[in-house]
C-alpha cells in the first residue's frame, strides 16, 4: 500500500470508481456493479483506487481483492471458484485514461492490450504468450459466410425455430433453461444454480443476447454478460447451452452469428466500440470468429 501510495494512488470508494469506469470504460470484469455483487456474496475484501493529476482530475481507478490482488485477475479464481460465477478472468480492461501514463501498482497476467501505451510498466512481449479472441468485424466476413448463416437460419425457421430475446424471461428462467441446456450438452448438471440466480438477479441488465427455441423448447442459450461505458460496449461470451439432438440445424454456429449481429447493431447504434470475447484460445472453432490479441503482465517492485 506504501508503494501504491508513492505512486500516486489513494484509496478511494466504489462511487469514485463508478466515476472512472463511467468516463474511462472497461469491461464486465472490472464492471462496479460486477466486483461489487461479488464482494457482497464471497467477502473478498475489496478496496478501491484512485489516481488523479496535480489538479485533482481523475485518471484512473482499479479495485483490489485480498489486499493486493487486481479484482477478476488471473490468479483471483482461487477466491471466486467456489461458486462459478460467470465473470471471465482472461482480460482485463482498467477504468483508467488512454491519454495517462501511469504505474500500476499490482501485479496482473491478463491486462488488456488496450493498455499497451499508458500503463508504463506493463510487457506484452514476456507473459508466456497469453492471448485472447476478439470477434472480427462481422461486416468483413465474406460473402459466402454471410450466405451460409442466412441459409442456416431459413433452415432452423423451416424447422419450427423462434429466436426470443433474454429480456423475455426471469432471471429463474434464464437459469433453468442455461442449466437444461448444459446438462443436454455436458451430461453433468451444474451445481451453484442458486448462486448463480443471486448474482444474475443483481445483474440482469449485464445478461446479453437471444435465446433459441423449436416451438416451445429451448434448445441453445449463449451466456453472454455484457458491460457498457461512454466510449465502448464489451460483451463476455462465457459458455453455451445446446441441445445435441438437433446438430444438423447448427445451432452453435446459428446462435453465435444471430449475437454478433445484435452486438454490432447495438454498438452502431450508439456509435461505440465493440470488444466481444470469446475468452481464451481454447477451441478451434473460435478461430472462425475471432482475431488473437496477447494480454499483458504487469511488472511490479
Amino acid at each position: 500500500m506504501l508503494i501504491a501510495k508513492l505512486l500516486g494512488w489513494e484509496e478511494g470508494s466504489i462511487t469514485e470508481y463508478r466515476e472512472c469506469y463511467e468516463q474511462f470504460g472497461g469491461n464486465f470484469s472490472t464492471h462496479p456493479d460486477a466486483v461489487q455483487t461479488q464482494n457482497d456474496m464471497l467477502n473478498l475484501g475489496t478496496r478501491y483506487f484512485i489516481r488523479t493529476n496535480g489538479r485533482g482530475d481523475k485518471q484512473g481507478g482499479i479495485c483490489v481483492w485480498d489486499g493486493n490482488m487486481l479484482a477478476n485477475d488471473y490468479d483471483s479464481d482461487r477466491l471466486t471458484q467456489s461458486l462459478a460465477l460467470p465473470v471471465a478472468k482472461d482480460e482485463l480492461i482498467l477504468p483508467i485514461s488512454r491519454s495517462s501514463h501511469i504505474i500500476l501498482p499490482f501485479k496482473s497476467k491478463i491486462i488488456s492490450s488496450k493498455h499497451s501505451s499508458n500503463i508504463v510498466n506493463s510487457t506484452f512481449s514476456i507473459n508466456a504468450k497469453r492471448r485472447i479472441c476478439v470477434a472480427k468485424d462481422i461486416g468483413k466476413l465474406s460473402v459466402k459466410t454471410r450466405q451460409s448463416r442466412k441459409r442456416e437460419y431459413k433452415k432452423f425457421i423451416e424447422s419450427g425455430g423462434k429466436v426470443h430475446r433474454v429480456e423475455d424471461f426471469t432471471t429463474s428462467e434464464l437459469v433453468e433453461i442455461y442449466s437444461t441446456l448444459f446438462f443436454k450438452r455436458r451430461s453433468k448438471k451444474m451445481k451453484n444454480k442458486s448462486e448463480l440466480i443471486n448474482f444474475l438477479e443483481c445483474l440482469k441488465p449485464h445478461i446479453f443476447g437471444c435465446i433459441l427455441f423449436i416451438y416451445d423448447s429451448p434448445v441453445a442459450f449463449q451466456l453472454i454478460m455484457k458491460a457498457e461505458s461512454l466510449e465502448i460496449i464489451s460483451y463476455d461470451y462465457i459458455n453455451i447451452g445446446l441441445d445435441t439432438s438437433y446438430s444438423k440445424l447448427s445451432l452453435g454456429t446459428l446462435i453465435t452469428w444471430l449475437n454478433l449481429n445484435d452486438a454490432s447493431r447495438e454498438c452502431q447504434r450508439k456509435e461505440k466500440e465493440m470488444r466481444f470475447s470469446f475468452g481464451r484460445p481454447t477451441a478451434e472453432y473460435k478461430n472462425r470468429w475471432c482475431t488473437l490479441e496477447f494480454v499483458g503482465r504487469i511488472i511490479t517492485l
